[in-house]
């Protein structure tokens, strides 16, 4: 089974610093759904059943249905989380950020947790819980987690207090994680070249020095292209590019 107490430990800790936000639902259009979970907490009415996911260039957006709903004190449930994985590999060691939701009070309490230093991150977005309600939101900035594209794995829990111990409904049930496949596009890729100038500093004769272009898509779909140079003296390192939707990358010039 994944290690996940560590994660609720550091949450329970720092609970005084946690974000609050008023519950609040809105869903997004072009959800892509990413996995389906069994009903397996018996007489929890808190269970994941499906998970869709969506991206845009700023956040990532975890859309999660419940058998029943999102009642967590009602169902003395501790946590809902969703361990990120921003190397997109199959190892839940990888996975260095947990975005998670608590229930305090009848007040949702959503946080952002780096596991790796064990320390808070801004969440900057509202997530959406609303009690009775079968589907709830959980929102985060790519950049907040380092994230320049639409390749991540992730998987989540739903921590149950049994009264003498800990019981999770893990998903996806197994030891892989669930690889995001975003839903088709519905637009067009676009261009952007981030980096207007190119600045080699001073080079010495015969030398040869490196510098960056950063380009991005900030549309939907795949761009492809070529990157071509008039001047012969600069040569791109990489010639044919494509990106995913939202994606930057960084291409040394020489």
């Amino acid at each position: 089974m994944r290690t996940y107490f560590k994660c609720v430990v550091s949450f329970i800790c720092i609970i005084g610093f946690l974000l609050t936000f008023s519950p609040k639902i809105a869903l997004g259009r072009d959800y892509a759904k990413q996995l389906s979970d069994p009903k397996d907490l018996p007489g929890c009415e808190v269970d994941i059943k499906t998970m869709y996911v969506k991206d845009d260039r700023n956040s990532i957006y975890f859309k999660t249905e419940s058998w029943k709903n999102w009642d967590l004190e009602d169902n003395r449930v501790i946590m809902f989380l969703i361990y990120i994985n921003t190397l997109n590999t199959d190892d839940s060691k990888d996975c260095r950020y947990g975005l998670g939701v608590m229930e305090i009070d009848g007040v949702y309490v959503s946080a952002l947790l780096d596991l790796d230093r064990e320390e808070m991150l801004d969440i900057q977005e509202e997530s959406g819980f609303t009690h009775g309600s079968p589907n709830c939101i959980l929102t985060v900035r790519k950049s907040t987690i380092d994230l320049k594209s639409a390749r991540f794995s992730f998987w989540a829990a739903v921590l149950l207090d049994t009264g003498d111990d800990l019981d999770a409904d893990i998903a996806p049930d197994g030891d892989d994680l669930c690889h995001y496949v975003p839903g088709p596009s519905t637009g067009e890729p676009e261009l952007n070249v981030i980096t207007k100038t190119l600045n080699f500093g001073q080079v010495q004769a015969k030398k040869t020095t490196f510098t960056n272009i950063e380009i991005a898509n900030d549309g939907d779909g795949i761009l492809t292209g070529t990157i071509t140079s008039k001047n012969p003296e600069i040569i791109p390192s990489k010639r044919n590019i494509e990106l995913d939707e939202y994606e930057t990358v960084e291409i040394p010039i020489e």
